[in-house]
């Protein structure tokens, strides 16, 4: 009888409600505690027995089990959902370690990255010339290509602007070398193209202009509650857009910035317009 309990005399509770029996149970799974059971009456020809005990102890073994599978099936939807939204920016390897990695590895905050644009020359001409149905189709063609291109070297996809591609290297991981991974994109990226056109007709072939630069950013996820974004803000992003502008077409162009983080083994660069032009040799540059 709790009202009689010395242990329970100062509890007001106790008197206030006219408890004559309670008992309280841990919900635990593996040592861990989800929850507690507690039930209480103020019958005095019903209180709790043993037997009482032992059958809401079982129950709650049921029920802890219950709970963390419920949870574990909780995180597994938010992975699957957070998969499906950073598949539209990284590659797979990718996503896995940010999984691995820390909770706030997206979280806005300032990085070292170089910048790609890459650009359709006369796409407005294209499409004034072409239905809207075999624009969309060579537009998913061209940008399902260029993205594993981007992929392959572990870039982000920032984003589709129109027929435009802003791809970003050195986040969400650093890899020492990101500079040179974006002018290798870059190579591989006419290259792909140069096998799409090779398999169009020449009324549906076009070209593309690329800019290169490297900089401090911001980067993360950034927007409003509706509609937020994996991007990255700063001048060398609008450097690198401008640099874009001022290719000609099937031409790379690459910032300064970029071009003294570049290898002269690896690439051969053309130091007054910072032009980088493809020869004979697949990598002799």
């Amino acid at each position: 009888d709790a009202l009689l309990d010395p242990g329970l005399m100062k509890q007001e509770s106790v008197k206030l409600l006219g408890i004559r029996s309670a008992m309280c149970v841990p919900l635990t799974h593996l040592d861990n505690v989800l929850g507690l059971i507690y039930l209480d009456t103020s019958s005095d020809s019903e209180r709790f027995t043993q037997d009482d005990l032992d059958i809401i102890t079982a129950l709650g073994n049921h029920a802890a089990i219950a709970i963390n599978q419920a949870q574990l099936n909780d995180r597994i939807r938010q992975q699957e959902a957070f998969r499906r939204k950073m598949e539209r920016y990284h590659s797979p390897a990718v996503i896995d370690r940010i999984l691995q990695g820390p909770e706030n590895a997206l979280d806005v905050h300032e990085a070292d990255v170089t910048v790609l644009f890459a650009d359709i020359t006369d796409f407005t001409v294209f499409c004034e010339k072409h239905s809207p149905a075999v624009v969309r189709n060579m537009l998913n063609e061209y940008f399902g290509e260029m993205t594993e291109v981007i992929f392959k070297h572990e870039g982000t996809l920032d984003k589709y602007i129109a027929d435009e591609i802003l791809a970003v290297f050195g986040v969400p991981f650093a890899h020492g070398d990101d500079a040179e991974r974006a002018l290798l994109t870059a190579l591989e990226m006419q290259e792909a193209l140069e096998r799409l056109n090779s398999r169009r007709p020449p009324e549906m072939r076009f070209r593309v202009k690329i800019g290169i630069n490297t900089g401090h950013v911001l980067v993360g996820d950034i927007g409003c509650m509706r509609r937020m974004d994996y991007t990255v803000l700063g001048d060398p992003v609008n450097t690198a857009k401008r640099i874009q502008t001022s290719a000609q077409p099937n031409q790379i162009l690459v910032g300064s910035s970029t071009y003294e983080q570049i290898s002269p083994d690896k690439f051969r660069l053309l130091p007054r317009n910072c032009l980088l032009y493809t020869s004979p040799s697949p990598r002799d540059l």
